[in-house]
């Protein structure tokens, strides 16, 4: 297994059962000692080898590796290199019986090593291993239940972290990850009583902080998100998510140049941050400063330039700028993007209006009331178009 967990109580069975065995062992070598000197060396080379990972001294919580045993088996096959070609001196066809046992043990050695190796081709295989041959295994439940998420398998997510709690009921950071889980299942309440959880075990968990402030903002408690994430910074100043969840709330509560500081504090950390330069023109916007926005959706179209969402929201600034080439051209690219979009159809068709191109706008207007009937502005600026055409 990938990882073994660490067990507090040992079967004295297994223990007295294995000291008498490496007792009767040292005695055997020993007694062969002058006869057969390489099982000595073999031997107390394995021992002497396994001393500082048996577990004398606790490194870690895994009770065992099988990387450990790496350095210690070559005292066993120092055993077997000589002990072997010993045993076989009395055969007469000593040649021919080493060759077909060494070829049938490399024959067996490939088809487990075959079969080991499959169990390492992705982070699921790995860990449901570990889980069929050990027994209360927390780090494979948690593993298994991060694994799983990723793959939007939220139901079995849940039932791994839920084991791994049961087992270590007080983890934060698998607290956390239940949280997280609840939380795009959209099970706000449940997730929030993880998320203090973890918080009250491991009050610096700055993530806990930012999540449950994300939290509170979707259930619009906009100044408690405010205060959580606020808290999250003075924990963990040097984040930029952070400040960018705190820019989200301040944004969503009409405090527009606040969100603006925030989400420029995000740029000054990490000055690629595409979904902040978004946001920041969105809160621009927003504070009526438009061409200091239209800058910032720009930089953010140079980060990702498919961005659907910023590319209309700029077309829109050149529409209410006068930027009619600009917008149109914006426009159609993101027609070829996604032209199922009610807005872009009707931004496009106010531009061509505004540009004279009444025929084409009523073509955009027309198709925007059929993807949303009813959108009383639509209706009367294709009147509008159908006017300036004489129908």
């Amino acid at each position: 297994a990938v990882y073994y967990p660490l067990s507090i109580s040992i079967s004295p069975l297994e223990a007295i059962g294995a000291l008498v065995f490496v007792m009767l062992v040292t005695a055997a070598v020993l007694l062969l000692a002058r006869k057969l000197p390489y099982l000595v060396s073999g031997w107390l080379w394995y021992l002497g080898t396994l001393v500082p990972v048996v577990g004398f001294i606790q490194v870690g919580t895994q009770s065992m590796a099988d990387r450990y045993t790496y350095v210690p088996l070559i005292g066993i096959f120092i055993m077997a290199a000589w002990g072997v070609p010993e045993l076989a001196k009395s055969l007469s066809a000593k040649r021919e019986i080493l060759g077909a046992s060494a070829a049938a043990v490399l024959i067996v050695l490939t088809i487990l090593s075959w079969r080991q190796i499959g169990f390492w081709k992705d982070t699921i295989s790995l860990f449901t291993h570990s889980l069929s041959i050990t027994r209360n295994n927390h780090v494979a439940h948690t593993a298994m239940g991060s694994c799983l998420v990723d793959r939007g398998d939220m139901e079995r997510s849940i039932r791994h972290y839920s084991e791994s709690l049961r087992l270590e009921p007080d983890n934060p950071k698998t607290l956390y990850d239940m949280g997280v889980v609840l939380d795009k299942k959209g099970e706000l309440d449940e997730a929030m009583k993880y998320y203090l959880r973890a918080i009250e075990i491991n009050p610096s968990m700055d993530s806990a902080y930012v999540n449950l402030g994300v939290l509170q903002l979707k259930k619009g408690n906009i100044q408690d998100a405010i205060s959580l994430i606020t808290r999250a910074i003075q924990i963990s100043p040097g984040r930029p998510e952070v400040y960018y969840s705190l820019g989200l709330a301040y944004e969503k509560g009409g405090r527009f140049q606040e969100a603006v500081e925030q989400y420029s504090k995000a740029l000054n950390i990490d000055s690629g941050y595409f979904r902040a330069y978004r946001r920041l023109g969105c809160a621009l916007v927003k504070g009526g400063r438009n061409d200091e926005a239209a800058r910032c959706y720009i930089q953010a179209l140079k980060f990702n330039p498919s961005d659907l969402e910023t590319r209309v929201n700029l077309a829109a600034i050149y529409l209410g700028t006068g930027k009619l080439d600009e917008a149109i051209e914006l426009y159609r690219k993101a027609l070829q993007a996604a032209p199922g979009i009610p807005v872009v159809h009707t931004g496009l068709g106010l531009a061509l209006l505004q540009k004279g191109n009444a025929k084409e706008a009523i073509v955009h207007f027309r198709e925007s009331l059929r993807l949303a009937p009813g959108n009383a502005g639509v209706m009367m600026n294709l009147k509008r178009a159908e006017a300036m055409i004489g129908r």
